[in-house]
């Protein structure tokens, strides 16, 4: 297990990691990992799956800025996995604002991204109480679960 936050969940147009999550963790003095480069390559793709089987703490935030359903669908598999393999999973999922919301992917396939972040959630609450104990951590703001992986790295 390696003695790293590994800093998951939104990429797109998000500024969460560089604003508030990288200089909360440097001021801590805590290790991580950034997954976002200028170029996504299989080589960053296996790096990224490294760290998701290794470090000990996965930062996963799903900002309000991005649809994220890739990472939705990554944090059940997160979840699973950080249980199995005695890691810790720091979850904070932000609603889009309904006017930013959107209705149609580029094929025009609707999308619901509130509707699947609430089912998300839905999921996680009905984990057993040793996981939410344990395993993963729900938090409502960014900075809270920043605060929380810190935490979980001190102990």
């Amino acid at each position: 297990m390696r003695k790293i936050v590994g800093l998951f969940g939104t990429c797109a147009e998000t500024t969460w990691r560089d604003d508030l999550a990288i200089p909360l963790l440097n001021e801590a003095n805590v290790p991580f990992f950034n997954p976002v480069v200028k170029h996504w390559t299989s080589e960053a793709r296996e790096n990224e799956a490294r760290h998701a089987a290794s470090d000990k703490v996965i930062l996963q935030i799903i900002s309000s800025e991005d649809v994220s359903l890739s990472s939705l669908a990554e944090s059940g598999w997160l979840a699973l996995h950080c249980h199995l393999r005695g890691q810790k999973l720091v979850l904070c999922i932000q609603d889009m604002p309904e006017h930013s919301e959107p209705r149609y992917d580029e094929t025009g396939g609707r999308l619901k991204p509130n509707k699947t972040r609430v089912l998300v959630r839905a999921h996680i609450s009905k984990l057993p109480p040793t996981v939410l104990e344990n395993t993963v951590f729900v938090e409502e703001s960014i900075e809270e679960a920043v605060q929380r992986a810190i935490q979980l790295m001190q102990e």
